[in-house]
């Protein structure tokens, strides 16, 4: 029996990391899913805004784009106090443009790097600086806080474009 919870445990992890919907459809349709799967469990009212311009990243840099939206819906369950989260993204001919905005507590931004409490948001941070992107943070206590996620893109042939539905 704890073998077979393990295997459960361990099969719903990797699922969480990488879903084929990831593979599958692309960031845009994951990244949704995500959103209303936070929705459901959390009861947070999630507004998905998909804008002109947006172009789907290279896999590699895909997988880490959503690991850091899936770290960052997770802090805004865990402790935002919101009742509503919105997901912009957007693109144009030199990258991507991801917010996550919530009507949450906020935050010190500051006060959080210095006192450590913060290790999801500074891997998140590291991981979008080997991209060679950014995450900005902007919030205050009683005011929500806002997360811009950018992402300079290299060329690459076989963009599924706006909705980013590729044929099989």
């Amino acid at each position: 029996a704890h073998l077979d919870r393990a295997i459960e445990v361990t099969r719903s992890f990797a699922f969480e990391l990488s879903p084929p919907i990831l593979h599958d459809l692309g960031l845009a349709a994951a990244l949704e899913a995500l959103g209303e799967q936070m929705e459901k469990e959390h009861g947070l009212r999630f507004i998905f805004a998909l804008g002109q311009g947006w172009s789907t990243p290279a896999e590699g840099a895909g997988l880490v784009l959503y690991r850091v939206l899936r770290e960052l819906f997770h802090n805004v369950a865990k402790h935002a106090r919101a009742s509503r989260v919105r997901l912009e993204l957007a693109g144009s001919r030199e990258g991507l443009r991801i917010v996550l905005e919530d009507d949450g507590v906020g935050f010190d931004v500051a006060g959080r790097g210095r006192a450590g409490r913060s290790l999801g948001l500074f891997l998140a941070r590291e991981q979008m600086a080997r991209l060679g992107g950014r995450l900005e943070i902007d919030s205050a206590p009683g005011r929500g806080t806002r997360v811009v996620v950018s992402l300079a893109l290299e060329e690459k042939a076989g963009s599924a474009g706006p909705g980013e539905r590729r044929s099989p």
